[in-house]
């Protein structure tokens, strides 16, 4: 089939080589500027959330995979690459477009679409490595341009993460610290208004000295109990016991002469009535040393001696010193009871407004809080504004704009031999389409296929 239609195939090779190898003549070098950016996880992706409390973002950690599509997407933002044809010039980048005017937006949009063609951001997989290309046919200006982009995606970076937050949340710690100072204030007064220092220490040593009180009262009743028992029982027995000691007289006499007297009544009454008159010298016995014992009554003082009865004094000794400790032990028991109704008092007034207190000490806790975190969010902010006007990221430039020694198109011989296999394709497809396209019968199978006669003779062409 190729032999058959060997010019039309030779013609086909011949132009596609030929298109290769003028490409390869004409086309211009290109060469491409490469430089490498490392990323680590530094301060700038810690979140900061502006508030504080129970319903405030907590701080975010990134994943490296996020961070550095975050990067990517800033190095290949429309405000940086405008920034960069603008500073190196859309003329000095594209000399095809040198007679348009750089006012013209779609002039732009045509740098920007040769941009982004010539441009590649391209980041490492399980590393925080990010690589920046860009080609052009001027290596100088291929440096420049990848320079310049990374100089400006630094600054770019160091302002979007290091906006400055130092205001607010000097602000925000000058409410915090009025209102610290209020807690801490309403707290003091409340403490001093109702004598509490520390509650759960204080409970403990009121109750401590509540029970220790309660003791002591029960044992000084108990000891009072003991002494009014015993005072009581001396002042009986002081009643029974004389006071003095008397001598013998006429009036113990009497006494015996009456208690005779009184028994032989009682025994005469058994044996006789009343009216007996054994019976009634007896009563008459009775009456005279009765009277006998009332006249003596009167002149008992002057008639007798007496002296001091030993008894009677120790028991009145006894009851001397019984009643002051008695006096000391009631006195004991009114002070435990005051104090018992003082340490009482106390512990009402502590339950009473220990809920209160609660309030307040909470109030002041979360006060505390909140005035502790925004000073920290203070610090680390002032820290990290002082880091970003120094330039100090988390990312570093670990490889600076090279230039690729070679071009990208140098290989002509490839595209020379890509020419040629495009041309022997070509060939055959055309040698193939002019054999779709013949009429006439070539060969004798043709003829037998086609009119269904055998063949009987073939002549050669000359």
């Amino acid at each position: 089939m190729v032999i058959r239609h060997k010019r039309k195939a030779l013609v086909a090779f011949l132009v596609a080589l030929s298109a290769g190898a003028i490409t390869a003549i004409l086309e211009k070098p290109v060469y491409e500027a490469h430089a490498a950016l490392l990323f680590n996880l530094g301060r700038e992706y810690k979140y900061i959330p502006e508030f504080s409390g129970p319903y405030s973002s907590s701080r975010r950690e990134f994943k490296m995979e996020e961070l550095l599509n975050t990067e990517s997407e800033l190095l290949n933002s429309t405000d940086l690459r405008q920034k960069v044809i603008t500073s190196i010039g859309i003329k000095t980048l594209y000399p095809e477009l040198k007679d348009a005017n750089p006012q013209d937006q779609s002039v732009m949009d045509a740098a920007l679409l040769n941009f982004d063609k010539a441009l590649a951001v391209k980041s490492v997989k399980n590393s925080g490595v990010i690589h920046v290309y860009f080609a052009h046919p001027d290596s100088v200006v291929a440096k420049r341009v990848v320079d310049l982009l990374v100089n400006s995606f630094i600054d770019k970076h160091v302002r979007i993460y290091g906006e400055s937050r130092a205001p607010f949340f000097e602000q925000k710690l000058a409410e915090y610290t009025v209102g610290l100072q209020e807690a801490t204030q309403n707290l003091r007064d409340f403490k001093q208004q109702y004598g509490i220092i520390n509650v759960d220490e204080q409970i403990r040593l009121l109750l401590q000295r509540q029970s220790a009180v309660e003791e002591t009262l029960r044992l000084s009743k108990s000891r009072a109990n003991e002494l009014s028992h015993k005072l009581a029982a001396l002042q009986k027995l002081k009643y029974r016991v004389p006071r003095n000691d008397p001598l013998s007289t006429g009036v113990d006499f009497a006494q015996q002469r009456l208690l005779e007297l009184q028994l032989k009544e009682q025994e005469l009454l058994r044996r006789y009535n009343e009216n007996s008159r054994t019976v009634s010298e007896v009563r008459q016995d009775i009456d005279n040393v009765k009277a006998f014992m009332r006249q003596n009554e009167e002149e008992k003082a002057a008639q007798i001696r007496r002296q001091p009865n030993q008894a009677y004094w120790a028991l009145e000794l006894e009851t001397t010193h019984l009643e002051p400790e008695l006096l000391s032990v009631q006195t004991t028991i009114k002070d435990a009871e005051q104090t018992l109704r003082q340490v009482n008092d106390q512990l009402s007034v502590i339950n009473m407004h220990k809920g209160e207190l609660l309030n307040l000490e909470t109030r002041l806790a979360v006060k505390e809080g909140l005035y502790r975190d925004y000073l920290s969010k203070l610090e680390e902010t002032k820290i990290s504004e002082e880091l970003d006007l120094k330039k100090v990221t988390n990312v570093r430039v670990f490889q600076e704009p090279t230039i690729s020694p070679k071009p990208l198109n140098a290989a002509r011989l490839l595209k020379v031999m890509v020419g040629a296999l495009f041309g022997l394709l070509a060939a055959f497809i055309v040698a193939y389409f002019a054999e779709l396209k013949r009429r006439g019968l070539y060969t004798p199978e043709g003829v037998e296929e086609k009119l269904g006669v055998p063949v009987l003779a073939r002549i050669p062409s000359p």
